[in-house]
């Protein structure tokens, strides 16, 4: 991530902290930490802490001083890495910066988007959570009618001759074991079965169309991030279609256009501590995540992380899409040229919602046109 500031001409050659106590006070620097703590003085204002792996350092944010840094030092979150401008001044343990801006890694900006050279179309999906007995059946047959050529108008039938790509982001199964009392609300209580059934409905996509699958927290995968792709000792007749079977998160490049596919377990964490966050308005915490180039950027929350050599959740290139589930809400963003696409869900209404106050949008599907790059969202329910 340090790397990804660094392709900012400002932030090219940042100063490592231990030198912050070489410099005189008042002196201007620019710097790049980690986030190690952000608190509130009893005074009001804001002190994040810094390191790097040379040193650390307290970075102050007086309320009052600038509306506009005062609002994206409420943005900053643990653990995650970010650029700080800022004048130096002495600390009882670490040197101080006095804040005037801080920065993400964030996007480049794009003129012009990846498109493909032929008119097809991907149709993102997520979240079907085949075994509960909230899921949408009659709804998910609709949609399969539809691809099949079966139902629609003119328009909609040409998009389902054009889709050559159906990518799944998570929850194709409910699971066994995922929340309290889940076994009162599943019709079918054997995993193996989950996604025999699963398999049985995507049997009846036609035979030219990519399935891309990405497993999620409910399916049966470990519940740490990243995760693998679901097994084949569990999911057999899945590997038996025309599939692609993928972890989470995962790149894939369809026709050209880059996806980042994400389940989106890092909601869970990030509505309840980032300003303003909703879940009624995923796409819009998608873009923070984009700006911040990490698909779950604090740790020691909801989302378990696997300690691996590589991070696999830094956003380390730009894609054309991101694309998540998990919340059961449909909506989608565009950000610098990049979509960020929440595909809903085809279960209704779980009393693990009710209690979160979750209203999902099921039965919402989007269809990216991949030659126009233009989303557009169709409803089965």
């Amino acid at each position: 991530l340090k790397e990804l500031l660094r392709e900012r001409s400002d932030y090219a050659d940042p100063l490592p902290l231990k030198e912050l106590a070489t410099l005189e006070e008042g002196e201007l620097v620019r710097v790049v930490g980690m986030v190690a703590e952000k608190k509130e003085t009893p005074g009001g204002h804001l002190v994040i802490k810094l390191e790097d792996p040379t040193g650390q350092a307290a970075v102050w944010v007086f309320r009052g001083k600038s509306e506009e840094l005062w609002e994206k030092a409420a943005e900053v979150i643990p653990d995650e890495v970010i650029g700080v401008e800022g004048t130096v001044r002495s600390g009882d343990k670490f040197p101080r910066i006095v804040a005037r801006d801080i920065v993400w890694p964030d996007l480049p900006m794009r003129e012009h988007p990846t498109m493909a050279e032929e008119p097809v179309c991907a149709v993102l999906l997520s979240d079907l959570h085949v075994g509960s007995k909230m899921f949408l059946r009659e709804v998910f047959e609709r949609f399969l009618n539809w691809l099949e050529g079966k139902a629609g108008n003119a328009s909609q039938r040409d998009l389902a001759s054009r889709t050559k790509y159906v990518v799944v982001a998570g929850d194709l199964v409910d699971g066994i074991g995922i929340y309290p009392q889940q076994e009162e609300e599943l019709y079918l209580h054997d995993i193996f079965r989950q996604y025999e059934e699963v398999a049985r409905l995507l049997e009846r996509i036609p035979d030219h169309i990519k399935l891309i699958l990405s497993p999620g927290n409910h399916d049966a995968v470990r519940p740490s991030e990243p995760q693998p792709a679901i097994p084949k000792e569990v999911a057999g007749r899945l590997y038996e279609l025309n599939s692609v079977m993928v972890g989470n998160p995962a790149w894939v490049s369809l026709h050209g256009v880059k996806f980042l596919i994400y389940h989106g377990r890092s909601f869970d964490d990030l509505v309840s501590i980032l300003p303003g966050s909703s879940r009624n308005d995923i796409p819009s915490m998608m873009v923070r995540l984009l700006k911040k180039r990490h698909l779950a950027p604090m740790y020691g929350g909801k989302v378990a992380m696997v300690p691996e050599e590589r991070d696999f959740l830094v956003i380390d290139e730009v894609p054309d899409v991101l694309h998540c589930g998990h919340i059961h809400i449909s909506g989608l963003k565009k950000y610098r040229g990049v979509w960020a696409v929440n595909s809903g869900t085809f279960q209704g209404m779980t009393s693990y919602m009710r209690e979160r106050g979750i209203v999902p949008t099921p039965g919402m599907v989007t269809v990216m046109d991949l030659q126009k790059n233009q989303p557009l969202v169709m409803r089965f329910a």
